[in-house]
Order: C-alpha cells, then structure tokens, then sequence
C-alpha cells in the first residue's frame, strides 16, 4: 500500500488522494489487530500439536508467557483503535472517508486511472469498463449493517477488557477478569479481525478495479490454516501469513532448508 500511496497520489485528484490515505491508514489498523489474534491462536494450536514445541514453551516460560500477554493486550488495545469512536482513526472514521470521497470510486475516475495501464489501447480500456459498476449506496448500507453488529459486539463484551485490564489496570482480582474474559468468544473475534481486513481489502480493490464491495468471509479456522496451508502463493490473507510465520517461529527445524 505504501507504495502505491507514493506512486498514485501526485497524479490523483484530492478525492482519490483522501480515499487512498485513508486506506492507507486504516489497513495498518485492521492488520495490528487480526495478526495479534492469529499469532496468539497460532502459538497454542502448534504447541498442542507438539510435545518437542509444548516443552520448548515450558522450558523458555517466562518469555513465552510475556509473549502471549504482550499478544493479548496488542489485541485489545487494536480493536479498541478499531472501533471507539472517540480514536481518531476508527472504522466509522475509514467509512466515512469513503462515503465523503466517493467520487473516487466513480466510472470516471477508474477509467481515468487506468488510461496508462491500457496505454494506446483505446478499445481494450472500453471493454474492461463495459459493465464494471462501482460501490453503490447499497453497497455501503450492507457492510455498516455488518460493521454495527461487531461494534455491538465489542461495545458489549470486550471494551471493558481493553478499559480494565490491558489499558488501565482497574481490576487486579483474578475473578474480575476472570469475569469479563467469560464473555468472550474465540469465533466471534476470528470473525470480527477478519471482517475489518476484508474491509479494508473490498474498498482497495473497487478503487483499483471496480466492482462491488465483497466481504464474503475468508477462512479463519487456525487448525484448518495449518493443516492445509496455502503455500508460497504471493496474495495470501495477512491472517493465513501470521500463522504460517507463527509456526516457523516455533518449529524451525520442521521448515524446508530453503524456508529458512
């Protein structure tokens, strides 16, 4: 994404640039809390897995412990970014962003764009725009209709942990936390992390192709990641990627010679 930031936006109009940043922005907020979920997971799943990686994590405890805390409270605070209203750059931030620039996502503005891809190619460029719609207000309605349940659900079960545990420490009692840590559900948090990925990932590709905006749900089953990995394809999930990285970290006499 950085790179495209720093390739398009002297060429853009302010529209285009606006929506490109906020892009930018929001994908490393959506990143920060989807790969501390994964490698949280990743790390127990592949120590259940494994005697030789269960005995490596007791013999080297006190870090393997501060590693998952660290983990825990990364994840917590990320989807705290996320989804308060009050962080500055939030999903109902990004949203809006999109909404006041949707200019940018225009049939005029992507044909305009693609002009030096298809270069002197004047009918190619027709036939790619023939039929190719934009994110419709239709479009936006759904995924926010989406966005709200999650918030809902963060407002509910897991704001309090980022506010009282991991942000300032309000309850030290082990069956306080103990408490609030009930409330939470595994699936629930795949679904949520991914949703904001898949977000992130609709809007770029309408601004770089067109299209609608699908969010249709990727696969977040970390025991499904590691027994059939996608392999060295280039355009893996970040959350597919943090697990097959989270599993070299911990096994890395298992890896390939040439993976190391």
């Amino acid at each position: 994404m950085a790179s495209i930031l720093r390739t398009l936006t002297g060429a853009m109009t302010p529209e285009e640039q606006a929506a490109i940043i906020a892009l930018d922005i929001f994908k490393r907020q959506a990143d920060d809390s989807v790969t501390s979920l994964y490698a949280y997971l990743a790390i127990h799943a592949v120590a259940s897995n494994s005697e030789r990686v269960r005995q490596h994590l007791n013999d080297n405890a006190l870090f393997w412990n501060t590693m998952l805390r660290a983990l825990q409270a990364d994840l917590f605070l990320s989807l705290g970014r996320a989804f308060e209203k009050k962080s500055p750059h939030n999903v109902h931030t990004f949203l809006n962003a999109m909404r006041a620039n949707r200019i940018a996502f225009s049939h005029a503005a992507l044909k305009r764009r693609k002009v030096p891809t298809f270069s002197n190619n004047a009918a190619g460029l027709r036939a790619y725009m023939k039929g190719n719609r934009v994110p419709s207000p239709s479009d936006l309605r759904r995924v926010t209709d989406v966005l709200d349940k999650y918030r809902i659900a963060y407002q509910t079960k897991y704001q309090a942990i980022r506010h009282q545990v991991f942000a300032h420490s309000v309850l030290v009692h082990r069956t306080q936390m103990t408490a609030l840590f009930s409330k939470t559900n595994i699936r629930e948090l795949q679904r949520m992390t991914t949703f904001l990925c898949l977000l992130h990932d609709a809007f770029l590709k309408a601004f770089q192709n067109g299209g609608r905006l699908s969010v249709r749900p990727r696969r977040y089953s970390v025991a499904r990641m590691l027994k059939r990995p996608k392999g060295k394809r280039l355009a893996k999930p970040i959350h597919e990627d943090i697990v097959v990285a989270t599993k070299g970290a911990l096994q890395p006499w298992a890896l390939p010679a040439n993976w190391r």
